[in-house]
C-alpha cells in the first residue's frame, strides 16, 4: 500500500510541476500579449518623436532635410504624439474587448474612424501642425528660393503665418469630408465641391488677398524682372511703381477681391462662362482706378525715366550739357505727364478691354519741349558749363538758343500709341479666357483622377478591413480556447494539490511535498528568467542599427514583459519555502487518551 501511495504522490507531483511550467507560460501570455493594458502601457512608453528625428537624419546619398523644416516637423510630432497614442490605445482596447468576448462583433471601419482616423483626431493633428514653420523650412532650402528674391519669400511667409489659423480650419473641414468618404460615412464625394467650399472658397481666397503683402510682393516681382537694359524698365520707373503700389495697396486689394469670386466660381464649375477681360475692365483696369494710380504715381521719377529713355538719345552733341539738368526737367514735366497719362488712360483701357476695336492716340511732344526750355535755359544761364563760362551773356544766350533749336529739331514732335504698340498685350488678354478654360479642364481632369484613386483606395481598404475582421474572428476563437484552457489549467492544478493533500492526510507531509515542488519550480524558473533576461539585455547594445531611443525602449519592454513571469515564479518560490518551513515547524496535536 505504501508503494502505491508513493507512486501516486510521485505522479501527482510530476503532473503538478509540469502544470506549473505550462501555467507560467500561459500566465505570461495572459498578462502581456493578451492584456490590452500592457500593450497600451508599452505604446505610451515608446517615444515616437526621437525615432522620427533619427529617421530624418538620412543616410549616405539621401537628401538632407533643411534644419528649419526638421525643427518644425519635430515640434509638430511632439505636439501630436500624446493624442496619437491616446487614439491608438482606444482602438487597441476595442479590439481586445472583441477578442475577449466583451463585445459580440467588431467593425474595424467604425473602430478606426472613431479613433486613429476620426475627424476630431485629424482636426487635432492639423491644428498641431507647424504649417508656417514648415513653409519657412522648405523655403529656407537654397534650391527652393534661387528664383525668388528674399523680399518675396519673406512676404509669403508672413502671409502664411497670418493665415495659418484660417488655413488650418479650412484644411480640417476638407480633410473631414474626404475622411468620411474613405470610411463609408458618405456614399460619394465631389472634390470640386469640397475644395471650393473650404481651402479654395471665395471667402478664404478673399481673406488671403486681404492678408497678402501686395506691395512687398510687387517689389519682389519687379526686382526679379531686373532693370535696364535687361528688363527694359529704368530703375526710376520700377521704384515709382513700387512706391505707388504701396500707397494704393488697399484699393488694389479691393479690386482683386472683387475679381476673385467670379474667376474662382468658374474654375470650380459653379459658373459655366467667364469673360475675364470684361472683369478686368470692371476692376483693375477701370478709368477711376487707373486715374487713382496716375494721381499717386511719383511723376518726378517717371519723368526722369521718360527723359532718360525717350529724349536723351535725340540730344545732339551741341546740347549735351543739358543732361546735367534732367532732374529739374523731370520736376517741371510732372504735371504735363500726369495730364497726358490721365487723358490716354481711357482710350487705351477701352481698347485693351475690347470696348473699342481701334486705338490711335497721338501725344504732342511740343508742350513738353516748351516746358523744358525755360528750366534748362535758367540753369544754363545761371551756372553755365565750364566750356561756356567765359562767354558774354548775349553770346551765351545765342549759344543756348542755337543748341536748343538743334535739339528741338532732333526730338520727334509726336508720340503715337496705336494698335501696333499694344496689340500683343491685347492679344494676350483676349487669350486669357482660353488659358483659364484650359486650367479649368486640367483641374477637372486632376480632380476626376483623384476621385477615382480615392474610390479605389476605399474599395481596397474595405477589402483589407474585411480580411482583417475574418482573421480577428479566427483569433477570437483561439483566444476563447486559450481562456478556457487557462481556467481549466487552474482547476487542474487545484485538483492535483487536493489529491496530494488527500493522499498524505496530514499537514506536515502535504506541506513538505507541495513545498518541495513549488520551491523546485520557483528556483528553476526564476533563475532561468533572470539569466535569460541578462543575456538578452547584453545583446541590445550590439544592435548598432537600432536608434538609441528604441534600444532604451526595448530594454524597458524586456523588463516589463518578463515582470509578470518573474513575479509569478518568485511568488511560487516564496510559497514553496513557506510550505517547507511549515512542514518542519508544524507539530501535530497529540491523540486524545482514552
Amino acid at each position: 500500500m505504501s508503494i502505491l501511495k508513493a507512486f501516486g504522490l510521485a505522479a501527482l507531483n510530476f503532473l503538478l510541476f509540469l502544470a506549473l511550467t505550462v501555467f507560467g507560460l500561459v500566465f505570461l501570455l495572459n498578462a502581456t500579449v493578451l492584456n490590452p493594458r500592457f500593450i497600451t502601457s508599452q505604446i505610451n512608453k515608446l517615444e515616437i518623436t526621437p525615432l522620427v528625428q533619427e529617421a530624418m537624419k538620412g543616410g549616405p546619398g539621401q537628401q538632407e532635410i533643411p534644419p528649419e523644416l526638421r525643427t518644425a516637423i519635430i515640434t509638430t510630432m511632439t505636439k501630436i504624439e500624446p493624442d496619437m497614442k491616446q487614439q491608438m490605445n482606444a482602438a487597441i482596447t476595442q479590439v481586445y474587448d472583441y477578442l475577449k468576448g466583451k463585445q459580440k462583433e467588431l467593425k474595424l471601419a467604425a473602430v478606426l474612424s472613431d479613433t486613429v482616423a476620426s475627424n476630431q483626431f485629424i482636426v487635432v493633428l492639423i491644428n498641431d501642425m507647424e504649417i508656417a514653420a514648415m513653409a519657412r523650412g522648405m523655403l529656407a532650402d537654397g534650391s527652393q528660393t534661387n528664383a525668388l528674391p528674399k523680399e518675396l519669400t519673406d512676404a509669403l511667409l508672413r502671409t502664411v503665418t497670418k493665415m495659418e489659423p484660417q488655413l488650418k480650419t479650412q484644411l480640417g473641414a476638407a480633410a473631414s469630408s474626404v475622411n468620411d468618404y474613405i470610411w463609408g460615412k458618405q456614399p460619394d464625394i465631389k472634390l470640386a465641391v469640397v475644395l471650393s467650399d473650404t481651402v479654395a472658397s471665395n471667402d478664404f481666397l478673399v481673406a488671403l488677398v486681404n492678408d497678402l503683402e501686395i506691395a512687398t510682393l510687387a517689389k519682389g516681382f519687379i526686382a526679379s524682372m531686373g532693370t535696364q537694359p535687361q528688363g527694359g524698365m529704368p530703375k526710376e520707373v520700377t521704384d515709382a511703381l513700387s512706391t505707388t503700389i504701396t500707397k494704393l495697396e488697399l484699393q488694389l486689394k479691393k479690386q482683386l477681391a472683387t475679381l476673385v469670386p467670379p474667376v474662382n466660381n468658374y474654375l470650380w464649375g459653379k459658373t459655366q462662362e467667364l469673360h475675364l477681360v470684361v472683369l478686368l475692365g470692371d476692376t483693375v483696369l477701370t478709368r477711376d482706378f487707373v486715374t487713382a494710380v496716375v494721381n499717386e504715381l511719383d511723376m518726378k521719377a517717371l519723368a526722369r525715366g521718360f527723359v532718360n529713355q525717350q529724349v536723351t538719345g535725340f540730344i545732339p552733341k551741341e546740347f549735351a550739357f543739358a543732361t546735367a539738368y534732367v532732374d529739374d526737367v523731370a520736376v517741371a514735366l510732372e504735371p504735363w505727364l500726369k495730364q497726358q497719362a490721365t487723358a490716354v488712360a481711357g482710350p487705351v483701357l477701352d481698347y485693351l478691354a475690347g470696348k473699342s476695336q481701334t486705338l490711335n492716340v497721338t501725344i504732342s511732344i511740343e508742350p513738353a519741349i516748351a516746358i523744358a526750355k525755360p528750366v534748362i535755359k535758367q540753369r544754363f544761364m545761371t551756372a553755365p558749363p565750364p566750356e561756356f563760362a567765359l562767354l558774354p551773356r548775349e553770346l551765351l544766350d545765342q549759344q543756348f538758343e542755337q543748341a536748343f533749336r538743334l535739339f528741338a529739331q532732333a526730338v520727334p514732335q509726336t508720340m503715337a500709341i496705336n494698335e501696333s504698340a499694344l496689340s500683343s498685350f491685347r492679344t494676350s488678354l483676349s487669350q486669357v479666357d482660353t488659358q483659364v478654360a484650359r486650367v479649368r479642364t486640367d483641374l477637372n481632369r486632376s480632380l476626376a483622377n483623384a476621385e477615382a484613386q480615392m474610390k479605389e483606395a476605399r474599395t481596397e481598404l474595405n477589402l483589407a478591413l474585411s480580411d482583417a475582421e475574418k482573421q480577428l474572428a479566427e483569433v477570437k476563437r483561439y483566444v476563447g480556447y486559450f481562456q478556457m484552457g487557462y481556467t481549466l489549467l487552474i482547476i487542474f492544478m487545484l485538483l492535483l494539490i487536493a489529491g496530494i493533500v488527500l493522499i498524505h492526510r496530514q499537514v506536515r507531509g502535504a506541506t513538505r511535498t507541495l513545498g518541495t515542488t513549488f520551491a523546485s519550480y520557483g528556483v528553476l524558473e526564476f533563475g532561468g528568467v533572470m539569466v535569460g533576461k541578462s543575456l538578452a539585455a547584453a545583446q541590445l547594445p550590439q544592435l548598432t542599427d537600432v536608434p538609441a531611443s528604441l534600444q532604451t525602449w526595448l530594454a524597458q519592454f524586456l523588463n516589463s514583459f518578463t515582470a509578470p513571469f518573474q513575479g509569478f515564479t518568485l511568488g511560487v518560490l516564496i510559497l514553496g519555502i513557506a510550505l517547507l518551513v511549515v512542514s518542519f515547524v508544524y507539530k501535530p496535536r497529540a491523540a486524545p487518551e482514552i
